[in-house]
């Protein structure tokens, strides 16, 4: 088993496995049959505010990383979704999807860490 992430962009892969999109909005360049995805988890990538203001600044990432993890935290509805994703890349193979143009200080590439610690 593999936890992988990809822009949404990117070639569809057979090494990919389960692909799931975990950005708040939906990339309006590429359709769900495009995408291949098995699901969409928008409630835990970062919130609104959280993303304007990393947006803002991107340079300040190690900030926005601390307050991203602190989301995922504290809020009762997103951790039962981690609770699902993490079910789904103990099955095999999975690709945390994003639309993000920095393909490596991103809210996904956060969100990988925070899965690995919990498996």
């Amino acid at each position: 088993m593999a936890l992988h992430v990809k822009c949404i962009h990117d070639p569809v892969s057979d090494s990919d496995g389960k692909r799931i999109l975990v950005d708040r909005t939906w990339p309006a360049d590429i359709s769900p049959d495009e995408a291949k995805m098995h699901a969409w988890y928008e409630d835990v990538a970062p919130s609104e505010e959280l993303y304007k203001q990393f947006e803002a600044d991107p340079h300040r990432f190690d900030d926005f990383k601390s307050k991203y993890l602190a989301e995922l935290d504290s809020n009762t509805l997103v951790q039962a979704e981690i609770g699902q994703i993490v079910g789904l890349a103990q099955e095999g193979d999975l690709t945390l999807l994003h639309g993000a143009a920095d393909a490596s200080r991103n809210a996904t590439t956060v969100l990988r860490d925070y899965l690995s610690s919990k498996m």
